[in-house]
């Protein structure tokens, strides 16, 4: 009967054996794959909120290109109609003063002009082919005018085209605005 009994405590003992093992190990099992899981979707998380963040300042570094590059344009066509009012037809008749400004202001636009291939190959990260596209006609057309003045000796063209010019510009940079706006929302 105590040989027996010895069983039955050896049995119950090993029964006590495997069900706190069993109990620490599943445990422990539930609480290493929801650790697992929690981690991944943690780094995820993690992943996406940096592609945010870096998608973001490239969006802002070339937004501000580009205003830089308006501004500049701006101030440009500006001039050239204000020589126009002031009786100047040419960039080569202005009087030192002036002339002094002009150079000022074509140096401005040029250093910003500088910004456009950043601008696109930011663009072709973003992965943004309406605004490529948007860009590519703003500075065509700008490189047009000033073609144009180089090849009539810098004989400037009528405050009426200018101003056409402007219009044209400021259609594409409203159209710009728009995409980038468009865009940004559905970054986040």
């Amino acid at each position: 009967m105590e040989e027996i009994k010895t069983v039955i405590d050896n049995t119950k003992d090993w029964y006590d054996l495997v069900d706190t093992t069993l109990k620490i190990g599943l445990g422990a099992l539930i609480a290493g794959i929801f650790s697992f899981l929690t981690l991944k979707s943690n780094q995820k998380h993690e992943l996406s909120k940096e592609k945010f963040k870096q998608k973001s300042q490239i969006l802002m570094s070339t937004n501000n290109d580009f205003n830089i590059i308006s501004n500049s344009i701006y101030n440009y066509l500006d001039f050239h109609i204000s020589m126009l009012m002031h009786g100047y037809d040419n960039t080569k008749n202005l009087q030192t003063k002036d002339k002094e400004k002009y150079e000022e202001i074509e140096k401005e636009y040029i250093k910003a002009n500088n910004k456009f291939p950043t601008i696109k190959s930011n663009l072709n990260l973003l992965g943004i082919e309406e605004i490529k596209t948007i860009i590519q006609k703003y500075d065509e057309k700008i490189s047009r005018y000033r073609q144009y003045l180089v090849k009539n000796d810098y004989f400037l063209i009528e405050k009426i085209e200018i101003e056409k010019i402007l219009d044209e510009l400021l259609f594409l940079e409203e159209s710009y605005n728009k995409i980038i706006s468009k865009y940004y929302e559905n970054l986040k």
